[in-house]
């Protein structure tokens, strides 16, 4: 039992699913199945269950440490090798990343003494979708996806709730994640664009904000609880030219997986840390806390409901060099 913990605590797939896999073969002569840990959720596939008595595998592997729901699932496992369209996530949404596209709608408050707004609303819509994926099996997974996304950002103290800013990213990440460890490299493009009355009513300068760039993030599950990474981008081309190229970023993950209320709800906290490319020395800082709403059933769709505290550079990419400092609670949809 102290292996079955120690393997748990690891918080990665492989881990849970290699020990899950022994259980399986040891316990029920089990060989020849497809078994996947993610966020909890223990997932095996086969053609091979026989006679064999479910409801006891699912008891002997809800025992692990870590794991909050199995589901056996009739078919024959999937192989090594291409697939196309997969079922896949290998590099998960950072939830406190201001600019991950995303659905989610943001209440804020500004209090920075140079903000533009007293009060705002964020609605923001945007995915991931995974094009193929290849299983190498002691090399870990490699996945290709596209990733698109619009941040809108709304004057609340307007009439009309004019729109202010509305950036549009559309990228393509190649994701890998082989133990605790993942990665995804993106290559981006992004434009930013003013609400017409937004302009009408106002003298504001407009600039012609965008740019082609690649970024690489790498994230570590110390924990299935816990999680760590850290990365740094580069813009290949920008308008206008004097936008300074180099960024970094770093941030922490803590989702509880309490699993109050049957499994449906747990406590969740998020912390970004970035280097912006024109922000010189200082830090944006974007901090989230509050709850995540899940159906045991479907794991891989998230419903978060967060306090968000933000403080840096602004970022609609209109008015990127100023500063702002906002309070808010929003509402976020992962799929």
């Amino acid at each position: 039992m102290l292996l079955a913990l120690l393997l748990a605590l690891q918080g990665d797939e492989g881990y849970v699913a290699g020990y899950a896999a022994a259980i399986l073969e040891r316990e029920f002569s089990l060989k020849g199945v497809e078994v996947r840990f993610d966020r909890g959720r223990l997932t095996l596939r086969g053609d091979g269950w026989g006679e064999t008595d479910k409801d006891k595998v699912v008891a002997a592997l809800s025992k692990i440490p870590g794991v909050t729901r199995v589901e056996l699932l009739e078919g024959p496992a999937t192989s090594t090798g291409w697939e196309l369209f997969p079922d896949w996530r290998l590099f998960r949404p950072l939830l406190a990343d201001p600019r991950w596209p995303h659905f989610s709608w943001s209440y804020k408050v500004h209090s920075g003494e140079d903000d533009l707004l007293s009060e705002s609303a964020s609605l923001n819509f945007g995915e991931f979708f995974s094009l193929a994926g290849y299983d190498s099996a002691g090399a870990g997974r490699f996945e290709l996806g596209i990733q698109a996304g619009v941040f809108a950002t709304f004057d609340m103290d307007a009439e009309s709730f004019d729109l202010i800013n509305a950036d549009y990213m559309a990228g393509v990440p190649l994701a890998w994640r082989g133990g605790p460890v993942s990665a995804q490299l993106r290559f981006y493009h992004q434009s930013s664009h003013l609400g017409d009355e937004f302009l009408l009513r106002t003298s504001i300068d407009r600039v012609n904000l965008s740019y082609e760039g690649v970024d690489l993030k790498v994230s570590f599950a110390l924990f299935e609880q816990l999680r760590l990474y850290a990365g740094a981008g580069y813009l290949l081309h920008t308008d206008p030219a004097d936008v300074k190229p180099g960024s970094a970023q770093a941030g922490a993950e803590f989702d509880s997986r309490a699993g109050w209320f049957g499994g449906f709800l747990s406590p969740v906290a998020a912390l970004d840390l970035q280097r912006p490319r024109e922000g010189g020395n200082e830090i944006d800082i974007s901090a989230r806390l509050g709850v995540e709403f899940e159906k045991p059933d479907t794991a891989k769709r998230r419903v978060l409901l967060l306090v968000e505290y933000y403080r840096g550079n602004n970022p609609d990419g209109q008015f990127f060099d100023e500063k702002i400092e906002t309070i808010g609670l929003g509402l976020h949809l992962h799929f």
